[in-house]
């Protein structure tokens, strides 16, 4: 399966919007836990 957005792409995005990069797969379950984790973290900071 190809990717849709690369990973400097990424990267350059979310450091354009503040916010961690973080590569998750829902196909598998990589990181999926750990996206959540992020989100619920920052919005408790603010």
């Amino acid at each position: 399966h190809s990717r849709k957005v690369t990973r400097s792409e990424g990267k350059r995005y979310a450091k354009s919007v503040g916010m961690p990069y973080i590569e998750a797969s829902a196909r598998t379950g990589k990181n999926v836990n750990e996206v959540f984790w992020t989100i619920a973290s920052l919005i408790a900071k603010k």
